[in-house]
């Protein structure tokens, strides 16, 4: 699956952490082929309650994840992380039914994409991750300034 992805410049990903959440096995397993392809650290979550456990050690980046899910979805890991100072940027994916108003609610919740499921190619992720890592590196950069 890793052919997929090759020849994306990420640019510089460090060592950027992403999480993966996402109720279908499948498509954590595509995402972080791909996304580890690009050399991001991926770590994997099938439901919105394991993510906020994982979360709240912190050290993640970026957050893509499935907007409807089971128990607590990507509307609830927007709301949970929308106040912390530490929190990832994040990245929805949904499916193309669920329409625009799930779209501009996600970003009023404070996502920094919104991808439709599946995702036309697997690359539009990867490129996702990298804008979301950017606007991420900029928010940190400025908090540092204030401080």
């Amino acid at each position: 699956m890793a052919h997929l992805c090759e020849g994306i410049d990420t640019g510089s990903t460090g060592s950027a952490r992403v999480l993966v959440v996402d109720d279908s096995r499948l498509v954590r397993m595509v995402l972080r082929s791909c996304l580890a392809s690009s050399h991001y650290v991926v770590d994997e979550a099938d439901d919105g309650q394991v993510a906020l456990r994982l979360l709240e050690h912190g050290g993640y980046d970026v957050v893509v994840s499935d907007l409807a899910m089971p128990g607590v979805d990507g509307f609830g890991l927007l709301e949970a992380l929308r106040e912390r100072a530490d929190r990832p940027e994040v990245v929805i994916l949904t499916g193309s039914d669920e329409g625009d108003d799930s779209a501009a609610r996600a970003m009023r919740l404070g996502a920094s994409g919104y991808l439709t499921k599946p995702p036309r190619a697997p690359q539009t992720v990867v490129l996702a991750v990298g804008r979301a890592l950017e606007k991420k590196r900029e928010r940190d950069g400025q908090r540092a300034l204030l401080n």
